[in-house]
């Protein structure tokens, strides 16, 4: 089966990220790293830094900007156990006063359901607050609301205001946003050039998300004249970014030899950069080069094991080769039951496929009508792994810099 790149975009319609409001100047953060780009842990036992006790104690006094910073050094655990709900406690206080990077942060609490019950409406109030005192990533979430109708009546052409001002003021996913709309016609007419036109505009802002989207528009000439030139240079620029579907794609590329030289080199690199990330389809293809020898030495074993990882996020591709893997023993222990399990599998995906069917067909002759009725009974509770996937309407809250909120 020669393998094929398909390219979905994600409707990450947002970008968030905690601010402290002037803290971190004076933060005891190690050479490098900064209070606001640390990943959020849990420190139990954490010994309180001095700059907690005197944030704390003008904090009590009523000073906005402490209370800012303390509820930020509880959000995060920066020289204090991480606690949300004093965090919460804390930024209302300076919200309170009218504190944007506060209110923002509460409306991420609120959003998330952390220290305070999870409340929509709220969010979208405190989101509102800040946009409305020009901070930029409160106007995409704020757009991001209206578009989900999520804690206020869904209205897109509110979301292109918030998303096309968001863009503005220096956060390009709001471009990406204004594109998706386009793109797929929510609120406006389906307009594919309007789309490029916004998508390229935040990928020359550096959202590595729109370079990729880019990437692909020029490879299909969609809303601009084809380009493989410039395809490959955006998906190179996102993949450097480290933008795992770009990754994925840009090893697929150099796998198939279509928009760019073949590069069997080039593709296992991106290929596996991706794959190891959770890529079902640099999977899917990187088990493809393992089990055809494609610029390395062929490896059964490894390529089953691929298939299998791509199988389980429900690739129907990689179920329909894990199938076939276990129908030759090729890699695995020989197993007709299993393998009818993934060939079913690959079907109720590809319905009318005809190369599932004929081995579905087969597979029934070679099997008892109680091996079938297990192999079918498999299926049936197969629940893959990493299912969710954005759709036209699902417009979602992105929490890139604080994955463990």
């Amino acid at each position: 089966m020669k393998p094929k790149r398909i390219h979905i975009l994600a409707l990450v319609l947002s970008v968030t990220v905690f601010n402290y409001c002037c803290y971190a100047a004076t933060s005891e953060s190690s050479a490098g790293e900064t209070a606001t780009n640390r990943p959020i842990i849990s420190t139990p036992g954490v010994t309180a830094a001095p700059s907690f006790y005197r944030a704390l104690s003008e904090a009590k006094s009523g000073d906005v900007v402490a209370q800012a910073n303390l509820g930020m050094m509880y959000l995060i655990g920066d020289g204090v156990a991480q606690d949300y709900k004093e965090a919460a406690q804390w930024l209302q206080k300076a919200s309170d006063q009218g504190d944007a990077n506060s209110q923002y942060n509460l409306a991420i609490l609120y959003e998330t359901g952390k220290g305070v019950a999870k409340d929509a409406v709220k969010s979208v109030e405190l989101f509102k607050k800040a946009a409305q005192q020009g901070k930029a990533a409160a106007m995409v979430n704020l757009g991001t609301a209206y578009a989900n109708g999520a804690g206020v009546q869904q209205d897109y052409r509110q979301a292109m205001n918030w998303f096309l001002e968001g863009g503005k003021g220096g956060q390009p996913t709001g471009f990406r946003n204004a594109a998706v709309l386009y793109e797929k016609g929510l609120g406006f007419r389906k307009n594919d050039r309007k789309a490029f036109k916004w998508f390229q505009k935040a990928a020359e802002s550096g959202d590595g998300k729109a370079q990729e989207k880019l990437a692909e528009l020029y490879a299909e000439g969609k809303g601009v004249g084809q380009d493989n030139k410039e395809a490959v240079r955006w998906y190179l620029s996102a993949a450097e970014k480290g933008n795992l579907r770009a990754q994925a794609a840009l090893g697929g590329h150099y796998l198939v030899g279509k928009i760019i030289e073949q590069n069997y080199d080039q593709a296992f690199h991106w290929l596996k950069l991706a794959a190891d990330r959770g890529d079902a389809e640099a999977q899917f293809n990187l088990a493809y080069m393992y089990m055809n020898g494609l610029g390395l030495k062929a490896d059964f074993e490894q390529a089953a094991k691929l298939y299998k990882a791509s199988a389980e996020q429900g690739d129907a591709r990689g179920e329909f080769n894990l199938g076939i893997c276990f129908i030759l023993g090729r890699g695995v222990v020989q197993d007709n039951v299993e393998a009818a399990k993934w060939i079913i599998l690959a079907a109720n995906q590809n319905k009318g496929d005809e190369e599932s069917k004929a081995a579905l067909q087969k597979l029934e002759t070679m099997l008892s009508p109680g091996q079938l009725q297990d192999a079918k009974k498999r299926a049936e509770t197969f629940t893959p792994i990493n299912t969710s996937k954005s759709g036209p309407n699902d417009f979602e809250i992105l929490f890139e810099d604080h994955k463990n909120l």
